[in-house]
């Protein structure tokens, strides 16, 4: 089973071992799909998200040999060439996974809707796509982190609907 990471440094775990990505540009193509896992990404719009604004002449010829070294070590596969561009196989992803619990909470009681944030929250290891290069990824992460911030902040809304305030105080002065 492969699943790909971004709620932190992005890596791959395949099988239970974390495989070797490469250098930032690189695992930059990776998210850059992993985002919209299932869906495809085009080609002009990969090259934007890894290399704008200071897009290279050969940023095409690179686009190309990313992606090639990415489905060596992702087993061929998972992402495949469609027309207009390439998809990531829509696999686990931890932003799958939280974007998951974070409906399932929705649509929940606070008990169940405290259990399902908190379990979502717990997938973040740290600022989303941490150590990627480049605009795209910024502001990527910076909409990531919106997403975390309303997961944060509906948890301590069910805490507090349901009497958990033990320690409530000091999580937000932390914030």
């Amino acid at each position: 089973m492969t699943v790909v990471n971004l709620l932190g440094e992005v890596t791959v775990q395949i099988d239970g071992r974390q495989a070797e990505l490469g250098h930032g540009r690189q695992r930059c193509v990776l998210a850059a799909l992993a985002v919209d896992a299932g869906r495809v990404v085009p080609d002009d719009r990969l090259v934007n998200r890894v290399w704008a604004p200071d897009v290279p002449a050969r940023a095409q010829k690179s686009l190309y040999s990313y992606i090639s070294r990415l489905r060596q070590t992702l087993a061929g596969e998972q992402i495949e060439r469609r027309p207009g561009g390439y998809v990531l196989a829509e696999g686990d992803t931890d932003l799958r996974r939280f974007r998951e619990l974070c409906v399932c909470a929705g649509e929940s009681t606070d008990i169940e809707r405290t259990e399902l944030l908190t379990e979502a929250l717990a997938l973040w290891r740290g600022d989303a796509l941490t150590g990627l290069p480049g605009e795209w990824a910024q502001a990527e992460r910076d909409r990531l982190q919106l997403e975390r911030l309303a997961a944060q902040h509906d948890l301590v809304d069910a805490r507090l609907r349901t009497g958990q305030t033990g320690g409530l105080v000091a999580e937000l002065s932390d914030r």
